[in-house]
Formats: structure tokens, sequence, C-alpha cells
């Protein structure tokens, strides 16, 4: 549990920074040097949307820790995984 919290915060932390990001690159309408010239809007959207959905993922897997009381099972070194 503890490393689902790490991981939202870092998701959060991320997700905040690239948002920013994009932004700045939105209102500028920056473009690639080069002949094509394409906005780099479009790709810097991934990272935003990208870590908020691994954030969400955190959330999902943290709720069902919490509400249905799921633990990961636990893998003992040289035993077989029946059911997976």
């Amino acid at each position: 549990m503890v490393a689902g919290l790490c991981g939202i915060a870092f998701c959060a932390v991320i997700w905040w920074t690239s948002l920013d990001w994009w932004w700045e690159r939105w209102e500028t309408g920056e473009t690639k040097n080069s002949i094509w010239a394409p906005r780099l809007w479009i790709p810097s959207l991934s990272l935003p949307i990208g870590f908020g959905l691994l954030a969400l993922q955190y959330v999902v897997e943290l709720w069902k820790a919490f509400v249905r009381h799921e633990v990961a099972p636990e893998v003992v070194p040289g035993e077989e995984i029946h059911g997976a």
C-alpha cells in the first residue's frame, strides 16, 4: 500500500509538470524546427494523459486493496503459480 501511495504521488508530480509543459506548447504554438514543422503540443499531450491514467490505475488498485481486502498473492521461489 505504501508503494501505491508513492506511485500516486510520483504520477501526480509528473502529471502536473507535464501538463504545464503541454499547456506552454499549446499556447505558444511551438513547432518542430524542420520542413514538416509539426505542432509539438500533440506528442506532448501523451505525457499528462499517460501519467493521469497510471495514477488512476494506482487509485483502483488501492481501492481494491482497502474495500475488498485483496492483497497480492505471495510467490515462493521455485513454486509454480496455478490458475494464472
